[in-house]
C-alpha cells in the first residue's frame, strides 16, 4: 500500500523514473488493496459485535460504549489491572480527613 500510494501521489515523479503502465499497474494494485483491507476491517468488526460467541447474540458496546465489568475484565485483564493500581494509588494519596 505504501509503495503503491506513494507511486500514485508522486506520478509525475514515478513517470520521469518508469513507464506511464507502472502508474496505470500502481493505481489498481492500491485500489484492490484498499477494497480488500476494507472488508477485512468489515468482516472483522461484524465477528466481534455479532458473531462471536463470548458476546451471543450482540456486543452492545457498539451502540452505547459500555460494557459488563466482567466481561470488560476477560476481554482487557490487563487494562482492568492498570485501572486497579491506579484507583488504589489515587485512593492512598487522597488526604484523610
Amino acid at each position: 500500500m505504501a509503495i503503491t500510494g506513494v507511486m500514485m501521489w508522486a506520478n509525475v515523479s514515478t513517470g520521469n523514473l518508469l513507464a506511464r503502465w507502472w502508474v496505470d499497474v500502481a493505481t489498481a494494485i492500491h485500489f484492490y488493496e484498499a477494497i480488500l483491507a476494507t472488508l477485512a476491517i468489515v468482516v472483522w468488526h461484524f465477528y466481534q459485535v455479532f458473531l462471536d460467541p463470548d458476546v451471543y447474540p450482540m456486543n452492545w458496546a457498539w451502540w452505547d460504549g459500555k460494557m459488563p465489568v466482567e466481561h470488560y475484565r476477560h476481554e482487557h485483564g490487563l487494562d482492568t489491572d492498570a485501572i486497579a493500581e491506579a484507583d488504589a494509588k489515587a485512593k492512598a494519596e487522597q488526604p484523610k480527613k
